[in-house]
């Protein structure tokens, strides 16, 4: 037999309880989804890849003598990594990482233009950044 708990301590059940208890534990559990919920995976990278750490990015940034959209794409790389969905430009990353905003303006059209990233602009506010893979 099962305990409950009746004033702060634990005492048998009487058989009538027991019977009840074990048939709201029946009720109970055949309510209850078999399998567990699945989280949401990420799709699987087709083909080769390299993983970047924003250490990694930032030194590239400061020792490059390439142009500054490969700085650019690699943050953006890893803003879609983190979120896997679009996102909003992250304006105060890149301007810590020294791109003015006519320069973020300038390297979103050329990317998009190299159909690396999609960008849905808006009057106010950041645009929205889809990384095409």
């Amino acid at each position: 037999m099962s305990k409950k708990i009746r004033n702060g301590k634990f005492v048998e059940r009487t058989a009538e309880e027991e019977i009840e208890f074990q048939r709201l534990k029946v009720e109970y559990y055949a309510n209850v989804e078999k399998t567990t919920p699945k989280f949401k995976r990420r799709p699987k990278i087709e083909g080769n890849f390299v993983p970047l750490k924003l250490e990694q990015i930032d030194r590239w940034n400061n020792a490059s003598k390439l142009s500054k959209e490969t700085g650019i794409f690699f943050i953006l790389l890893y803003e879609n990594y983190l979120r896997n969905a679009p996102f909003r430009l992250p304006a105060d990353k890149l301007i810590k990482g020294g791109f003015s905003r006519t320069t973020q303006k300038r390297v979103l059209a050329k990317l998009e233009k190299a159909g690396l990233i999609s960008v849905l602009r808006r009057h106010k506010g950041p645009p929205t950044i889809t990384v095409l893979l």
